[in-house]
């Protein structure tokens, strides 16, 4: 029988390999925006590193250790793991945007 601790555990890997596999890249304005692997689209546009940050804050609210990892794996990522503004204009071409949303996008990385 799976016991608590052991849950969590799983859903704190699941969330720290989830943020490892974000795709975020910064935008001119410093801001950030989020391709969605899911829906092949940009899923966030505009948001800060501490907006994105409080969001995770919220879901480890009730468990510091936790929450550290978590702080930890987002610093990693904004550190780290950034596309380059190519990288996400390549994943751009092919996205299912509207032509619309898709030529905002790219000119608020450019």
């Amino acid at each position: 029988m799976i016991d608590k601790v052991e849950l969590n555990e799983n859903k704190l890997n699941e969330d720290i390999e989830y943020i490892n596999n974000e795709l975020l890249a910064k935008l001119k304005n410093g801001s950030y925006c989020k391709f969605s692997r899911v829906l092949n689209s940009i899923s966030i546009l505009q948001i800060t590193k501490e907006q994105y940050i409080k969001y995770w804050r919220m879901s480890y609210k009730n468990n510091e250790a936790d929450l550290k990892k978590i702080i930890e794996a987002c610093e990693n990522k904004f550190s780290n793991g950034i596309l380059s503004k190519d990288e996400m204009l390549e994943l751009l071409k092919s996205s299912k945007d509207i032509e619309e949303e898709r030529q905002q996008v790219i000119i608020m990385l450019k």
